[in-house]
């Protein structure tokens, strides 16, 4: 998500643009990705037992392998210290989702005491660096962003913050965004499948996590919603915890 609405002359023709086909019925969107393409699946449990987590999650290692998975990372809940957020990189969406709601996967998880899952996932666009993870206080950002179009959503990102669509805070330097007390990298998107409105899950990595949450519910990011066509906004915080390899 995007948090500056006046980045560059090109923006206010953009939105009347996006407007006017809208508002004429015009399509404005590409064809979604395929099932089939690499993708990221982000999941939060209630975990109970972390050991029993961890135990149950490592006799799986060969079951995401074979599976296409690749790399995944750990992270504690911010708001609610029950709850674990498990990110996984793997090489065939479709597949990886078929195994995350198979019998063997459930079944462990069940074993080891883990309930209440939500999965959240998406097509990888701009794929997620699995680089070295600083320990708590650093933690990761998940954004769910529910968007009227995404091209268009996509267009304004781009604008802003890719240097080969012309945009001028690639880095998001320190002092980019207003009330952004943290140092943010490693950022990526990933566009959701298979929901009623088009999805857009940007990722980043935050130096200090328990500052995020007054950044992202800032009056500047409250304020790009609907210029952007959000039509719904949904943030998940983890604490680093670790990270690693199939």
């Amino acid at each position: 998500m995007v948090s500056k609405p006046n980045h560059g002359a090109g923006k206010p023709l953009l939105a009347l643009a996006f407007f006017f086909m809208a508002g004429a019925g015009w399509a404005v969107d590409t064809p979604l990705p395929s099932p089939d393409s690499p993708g990221s699946l982000f999941i939060r449990e209630k975990v109970p037992d972390l050991p029993a987590f961890r135990r149950a999650f490592q006799d799986l290692k060969a079951d995401f392998k074979s599976n296409g998975f690749s790399n995944y990372s750990l992270h504690r809940s911010l708001k609610n210290p029950g709850m674990l957020i498990l990110v996984l990189k793997c090489a065939n969406l479709a597949r990886g989702l078929e195994f995350i709601h198979s019998k063997a996967y459930r079944s462990s998880m069940d074993r080891a005491g883990v309930g209440e899952a939500l999965v959240w996932s998406g097509v990888d666009i701009l794929p997620r660096s699995y680089g070295n993870q600083p320990p708590k206080p650093a933690g990761i950002v998940i954004a769910r962003n529910e968007l009227v179009s995404y091209v268009y959503w996509k267009a304004f990102f781009d604008a802003e913050h890719n240097q080969g669509h012309g945009g001028q805070n690639a880095h998001k330097d320190d002092g980019y965004h207003p009330n952004r007390h943290y140092q943010s990298d490693h950022y990526s998107i990933h566009r959701g499948l298979g929901s009623k409105s088009d999805v857009a899950y940007v990722v980043h990595e935050a130096s200090d996590l328990s500052k995020a949450p007054e950044f992202m519910d800032s009056p500047a990011m409250r304020a790009m919603k609907q210029p952007l066509g959000i039509t719904g906004f949904y943030v998940w915080y983890g604490y680093n915890l670790e990270q690693g390899t199939f």
